[in-house]
């Protein structure tokens, strides 16, 4: 009985629902674009942490540019 009293919007007519539908379309292609970016950076963020910890890469610290990290 107390969901009958909910008030439910829908769309006008069938022209602004293919634009509501679109608009979610391009949401989750940008949504899917960024979840695989992020998923790159992560992969390469691991290949590169993997170089510096097995010595593949070695890092050259300029002593007087050095500056201690605040924790």
């Amino acid at each position: 009985r107390e969901l009958r009293k909910v008030l439910i919007a829908f769309p006008l007519d069938g022209c602004e629902q293919k634009r509501i539908e679109s608009k979610l379309a391009a949401f989750d292609r940008l949504l899917i674009g960024q979840k695989e970016s992020k998923r790159k950076l992560e992969h390469q963020k691991l290949g590169l942490m993997q170089d510096l910890l097995t010595g593949k890469v070695q890092v050259n610290v300029e002593q007087e540019s050095a500056e201690p990290v605040n924790a």
